[in-house]
């Protein structure tokens, strides 16, 4: 195993750590004493975001140090200067998918407007007169509806509007 891939397993096991330790239920987690007295400022993905920003700044190869064994890792010579990051912008700019970024996070912007402008309270409230109507017809609506409303939103945020109101 490379230097690189252990970098990237530790990396791993911490944003895990970081996960579970953040806040977990039964006791205080570090997140709570240390950030979250008066509000919540660290959430899973401020974790993230810190994990992925590691990735740019540690590097692939070892450290070229007087006391560091470097067979150990890795066994090719390469010319001296710096080395290549664990991830370089090149490489995720290449691999990472932006149109689903863009896609669920503008779902998750446009549910969550919804919620706060109540466009998700007022398409329940249009929607109790369905009461009088029985269930497998409102199956049948509201299927052809949410059908129809995914054509212009993402499966996000169609759930995230209409996930609410259908469980009151």
């Amino acid at each position: 195993m490379s230097f690189g891939e252990l970098s990237v397993l530790s990396l791993f096991v911490l944003l895990v750590v970081l996960w579970f330790s953040r806040d977990p239920g039964f006791v205080d987690g570090w997140a709570t004493d240390i950030f979250n007295a008066k509000a919540e400022y660290v959430t899973d993905a401020t974790v993230a975001i810190f994990i992925a920003i590691l990735l740019f700044v540690l590097p692939s190869k070892p450290p070229r140090l007087c006391f560091w064994r470097r067979n150990s890792f890795d066994t090719d010579d390469e010319p001296a200067g710096p080395t290549p990051p664990l991830l370089t912008w090149k490489v995720a700019q290449k691999k990472m998918p932006w149109n689903i970024v863009l896609l669920l996070g503008g779902g998750f912007a446009l549910a969550k407007g919804s919620e706060e402008s109540g466009l998700s309270m007022w398409l329940g409230d249009q929607m109790t007169p369905l009461k009088t109507i029985p269930p497998w017809a409102i199956v049948i609506i509201l299927c052809l509806l949410i059908a129809t409303f995914t054509e212009c939103t993402s499966n996000v945020a169609t759930a995230t509007l209409f996930l609410p109101v259908l469980a009151s």
